[in-house]
């Protein structure tokens, strides 16, 4: 008892058993860490891959003035668009490495960004007139997008059940849509006109 007891009231011992029950403790921690990065590790391995590498394709067209029919005529072709940056680093690279030209696009993009911003929004939009000038702000009804493609198509139909055919001379062919546009007209106002959305005026300064 007296040696046990001696063992106990002695400070370094008792330092020295506290110590030794913190390095166990801290050995513990350690291990738990280590098994917890190890099934991080293993989890991710297995992780379907989420960045994207398959490059998306645009399809893009221009109008040029063929020297052969004296007339314009417009090209079309696909191209394959650059994979999205994860990073900034994959984005210096991907100009090879010239800050200024990152920059510029980015500033590209943001511009794109307005413009298809401002596209949408109807405010402010002004008739051009035959002068190429702006004019008069456009207050009338329009149709979408989706609306614009069936009236097209339709327009195509009627033209076809007169004869329309894309063998036709240019002037015969909008002879034949201007007809087609005559004819559908009145029936397609009465339709859409209630639901066409509205522009709206600018607000005065």
């Amino acid at each position: 008892m007296t040696s046990t007891h001696a063992l106990i009231s002695d400070p370094t011992a008792i330092a020295a058993s506290r110590a030794k029950r913190a390095l166990k403790v801290q050995a513990k921690k350690h291990k738990a860490v280590q098994r917890f990065t190890t099934s991080l590790t293993k989890d991710t391995t297995h992780m379907p891959e989420t960045t994207e590498t398959t490059p998306k394709t645009k399809t893009i067209t221009r109008t040029v003035f063929d020297l052969a029919v004296f007339d314009g005529v417009q090209l079309t072709k696909e191209i394959n668009l650059p994979v999205a940056p994860t990073s900034l680093e994959e984005a210096l690279a991907a100009v090879g490495n010239d800050s200024v030209k990152l920059l510029s696009v980015i500033h590209e993009g943001l511009c794109a960004a307005a413009e298809d911003s401002a596209r949408v929004d109807m405010r402010g939009f002004r008739e051009v007139g035959e002068d190429g000038e702006p004019g008069e702000v456009y207050t009338g009804q329009y149709a979408d997008e989706e609306k614009t493609k069936q009236i097209n198509g339709m327009v195509l139909n009627f033209a076809k059940m007169a004869g329309y055919s894309k063998d036709l001379p240019k002037d015969k062919k909008k002879e034949l849509k201007d007809a087609a546009k005559a004819a559908i007209r009145p029936i397609l106002i009465a339709t859409l006109s209630p639901k066409a959305p509205t522009a709206t005026t600018e607000s005065a300064a």
